[in-house]
């Protein structure tokens, strides 16, 4: 047998429903990021899902949001951030 999965195209016009309520239905029954993937160059089903960019801020804030930590070497490269001395107090303060 083969192990790999195969993938079923569907060739489904979503222009013929006429009502809303089955396309939101259909939509919801499929995993988040494929519907988002599915509707991401379609207007049409952008206006009709009514899906804008704040769903798609607020899924990849949920789902995939990476954050970095950036720890130079201590006096190894230098001063990594340049800072006045006036501001260096509110700034650590601020920090810790």
């Amino acid at each position: 047998m083969n192990s790999k999965k195969s993938k079923i195209k569907l060739n489904i016009n979503l222009d013929n429903l006429k009502s809303d309520y089955f396309i939101q239905k259909f939509f919801n029954n499929i995993n988040k990021k494929k519907s988002l993937e599915i509707i991401k160059n379609n207007k049409k089903l952008q206006k009709r899902l009514k899906v804008d960019l704040t769903d798609y801020k607020n899924y990849s804030e949920l789902y995939s949001s990476i954050e970095i930590e950036i720890k130079p070497a201590i006096k190894k490269y230098g001063q990594f951030i340049n800072i006045e001395k006036d501001n260096k107090k509110k700034i650590l303060s601020y920090l810790f």
